[in-house]
């Protein structure tokens, strides 16, 4: 309907997206896991009325950049989407919104020092968007993120105070995206919790991991660049696991020497295996 032109699994992943409220993408790098998700809430915010969503982010700035790189560098050039917005985008480090003619809004908020969310608390969102979640700790989520989606969309509300018999069902919606990571950091037990509801049947829970050769296949990498990028003398074979090939790094639990002990110790990069 917008006219985007979309590969089969970006198609595949908005779908699920659509489909599962709790979704999380642990993708490799420069695959356009933002930008996706950036066509995936504009398409949100048109189809429900006064639809809340919220970014943020652990890293920075980055909450802000899929507002301003995505929506406002990209997408609004698509005159679907142009129509649909009210007013100019706003970019601000204290106001950065997009607005749209049927009272919906995506809205970038800070965590603040921390991450505690003292300054953000207050705000309700029927979908958040948590961008560099491997950065973002697990009490935040749970005690500052999550009950900012337990709300209903106004316009529910109101239909329903109107005919008490209405029974709309919306839940909140929490969307993860990242790199991969270390098995130690918060995001891999959310990973795997969504992982093994997924696969249990739950049709709630959806986790997909896209390493680098979705994009070659795709035709957005070329083989080379990557292979350049692995061969690098700053690359280590961890950070190009984790970084392209979207697997977190660590031990099994059954490990005699797990790694959280051994990486301290890894400290060659390029080790002489054999006598000159």
């Amino acid at each position: 309907i917008l006219g985007l032109n979309l590969y089969p699994f970006q198609k595949l992943i908005l779908r699920a997206m659509a489909r599962y409220p709790n979704a999380m993408l642990v993708c490799c790098r420069g695959i356009g896991k933002s930008y996706l998700c950036a066509i995936f809430m504009v398409c949100m915010a048109i189809l429900y009325p006064g639809l809340k969503i919220g970014i943020c982010s652990g890293k920075g700035q980055q909450a802000r950049n899929v507002i301003i790189q995505k929506i406002q560098g990209e997408l609004i050039k698509n005159q679907n989407i142009a129509r649909e917005i009210s007013g100019r985008i706003k970019t601000s480090a204290d106001d950065c919104s997009v607005m749209f003619k049927n009272g919906s809004e995506i809205r970038a908020i800070t965590l603040g020092f921390g991450q505690s969310g003292d300054n953000a608390r207050s705000w309700r969102f029927g979908l958040i968007l948590v961008d560099e979640a491997r950065l973002v700790m697990d009490k935040t989520v749970e005690e500052v993120l999550v009950p900012m989606t337990k709300t209903k969309r106004q316009n529910v509300i109101d239909a329903q105070f109107k005919n008490p018999d209405l029974d709309i069902k919306e839940s909140g919606r929490m969307l993860f995206i990242s790199s991969a990571y270390l098995k130690t950091c918060d995001l891999y037990k959310r990973f795997l919790h969504h992982y093994n509801q997924m696969i249990n049947g739950s049709d709630k829970y959806f986790v997909v991991s896209l390493d680098y050769r979705v994009g070659v296949d795709a035709g957005i990498f070329e083989l080379d660049d990557i292979m350049d990028e692995k061969n690098k003398p700053t690359m280590t074979l961890d950070a190009f696991i984790y970084e392209y090939e979207g697997v977190f790094v660590g031990s099994s639990k059954e490990s005699y020497y797990p790694y959280e002990l051994t990486s301290k110790c890894r400290i060659l990069d390029h080790a002489e295996l054999k006598e000159p």
